[in-house]
């Protein structure tokens, strides 16, 4: 009777290991793939400001970029959108795509690079997007801005002088407007941050949930802009969360055939110790005779 309740105790208790391990499994390859495409299209934003306030001047360098995340698992493609050749700033064309929608097999362009808009999922909020990144990056440069106008003035004074003696002022002059410049577009990178997803949203869930179809995003804001309108493009990246949910799944898997190899090595310990208990339970009334009967 003792053999049975401890082997279901254990059976019970290898039953909520193997569900919380599997659990702990399912985030972590959500959490992978959620932050990996996260970081894909933060970086590649960051990378695109310096080409998508003149995108016309820089399309071999944008084409480059959107080839950037290949190499992650479930990949189908990157596309660089901004407001177009000749069209208002409201408006998401693309200017640069691996997707498979914008590229053929062949690697020809199905797309006019500044003169094709992009529909999807996302273009109905982009004007939502849009009026807030650029509402919170006049709040978050409200400061910022005056002082960079300040030192630009002083540089633009000490360059008309054309003194020697200015020399030393006009670099330490440069040496700030650099540092301010540095910290505003660390401030729009924080503001454009703020308003990155996924569509569908995640909340929770696991990767089986996803399906096979998911679109992160990321705004870029340029720094130059100024003039309210910070917001000059967005980055979509199209990945489907099969190669990673086939990898959860194999390690479920491996962990499942390890849970049972644990238990059997469990279980065959367990009556192994119950059988010595009972041996020994058995032979003492025989050793407390023998005794007795001693002189």
């Amino acid at each position: 009777m003792c053999g049975l309740l401890a082997t279901a105790v254990l059976a019970v208790t290898l039953v909520i290991v193997q569900q919380q391990r599997r659990q702990q499994i399912e985030a972590h390859y959500l959490q992978l793939f959620m932050e990996t495409g996260a970081v894909a299209t933060a970086t590649v934003a960051r990378i695109a400001e310096q080409y998508l306030d003149a995108p016309q001047r820089n399309q071999i360098e944008l084409f480059s970029l959107s080839e950037t995340a290949s190499d992650l698992a479930g990949s189908r493609g990157l596309t660089i959108t901004g407001s177009g050749a000749q069209t208002p700033r409201n408006l998401e064309y693309i200017w640069a795509s691996s997707d498979s929608r914008y590229r053929a097999a062949d690697g020809s362009l199905r797309y006019d690079p500044g003169r094709t808009r992009i529909l999807d999922e996302l273009s109905s909020e982009i004007g939502r997007i849009i009026a807030a990144v650029n509402q919170d990056a006049a709040l978050e440069l409200a400061e910022l801005g005056p002082q960079i106008e300040e030192v630009t003035r002083s540089i633009v004074r000490l360059l008309t002088r054309d003194r020697a003696a200015d020399e030393a002022e006009l670099a330490e002059m440069d040496d700030v407007f650099r540092v301010l410049y540095r910290r505003g577009r660390q401030q729009l990178a924080q503001v454009t941050s703020r308003h990155a997803g996924a569509l569908p949203a995640v909340e929770g869930g696991s990767l089986a949930e996803l399906g096979d179809d998911v679109l992160f995003y990321h705004p870029v804001a340029v720094f130059d802009r100024g003039n309210g309108e910070w917001y000059a493009g967005m980055i979509r990246f199209r990945r489907s969360a099969q190669p990673l949910y086939d990898q959860q799944l194999h390690q479920q898997r491996l962990q499942a055939r390890l849970t049972l190899r644990t238990a059997a090595i469990g279980l065959v310990a367990l009556w192994a110790a119950l059988a010595l208990v009972w041996a020994l339970v058995q032979h003492k009334p025989l050793e407390v005779i023998r005794c007795r009967k001693k002189p």
